[in-house]
């Protein structure tokens, strides 16, 4: 095979990939959707979601992030800005923390009069 070949043969490859990427961005499903309790669990499903999780984890070791990180994001086709706030599920909730700062703060104004 010749080198050229051997490229048209990568550049086909390549371009059947990029197609199956784009098919599983695509194709969500809900696997499972339960509420109970104050709380809504929603089970997806995707080609994409393993590397959407990877790259979540490793932006949390990389910013530091011990317990959330806040993400910012817009669309293409209005470029409306949006956030997303994912934290792990041993953690406490950003409402959680926020709570938990406050509590220190009104201890600390206490105990400094």
């Amino acid at each position: 095979m010749t080198k050229l070949q051997t490229l048209k043969v990568e550049i086909s490859r390549l371009m059947a990939e990029n197609d199956s990427l784009r098919k599983d961005a695509s194709e969500v499903f809900i696997k499972e959707m339960m509420m109970g309790n104050g709380s809504f669990d929603i089970t997806l499903t995707t080609g994409i979601a393993p590397v959407f999780a990877y790259y979540v984890r490793e932006m949390m070791k990389v910013k530091g992030g011990t317990n959330f990180i806040t993400m910012a994001f817009s669309t293409r086709d209005d470029h409306e800005k949006y956030y997303m706030t994912m934290g792990k599920c041993t953690g406490l909730t950003v409402e959680e923390k926020y709570m938990q700062v406050c509590d220190e703060l009104k201890k600390l104004k206490r105990e400094n009069k």
